[in-house]
């Protein structure tokens, strides 16, 4: 597990930045109704976000249409800012690959613990 100095893995971080997200924009009922119908229509239960990462994103463009399109890009955003890193940029870049781009400079940064 790759693990930074302040103990929280890159999914720990990604989980945050996906509730706070949702809750900023969407408010708790809306944030809520939105985890609701990933679980109900998408079989994604909240905890399981970092690991169906396509299906999240696929799932909320699909709920929000091109709300769910702004809601993303405001998550690497976030996750860059908690990270302290400047978010990939690029318009050939979608949603995943700037995850990964960030995903992979974290583990850069970071001690690996056994």
């Amino acid at each position: 597990m790759i693990v930074s100095r302040e103990g929280l893995g890159f999914d720990e971080v990604l989980l945050d930045c996906v509730n706070n997200v949702l809750m900023d924009i969407l408010g708790e009922v809306g944030a809520s109704f939105v985890y609701r119908r990933l679980r109900c229509r998408y079989n994604i239960e909240r905890e399981a976000i970092p690991g169906k990462i396509e299906d999240f994103s696929r799932g909320l463009v699909d709920l929000l249409g091109s709300g769910g399109e702004a809601i993303l890009h405001l998550i690497v955003d976030y996750i860059a800012d908690e990270l302290h890193m400047t978010p990939p940029k690029g318009r050939r870049l979608g949603f995943l690959e700037k995850l990964r781009t960030l995903s992979k400079a974290w583990e850069r940064q970071v001690i690996p613990v056994f």
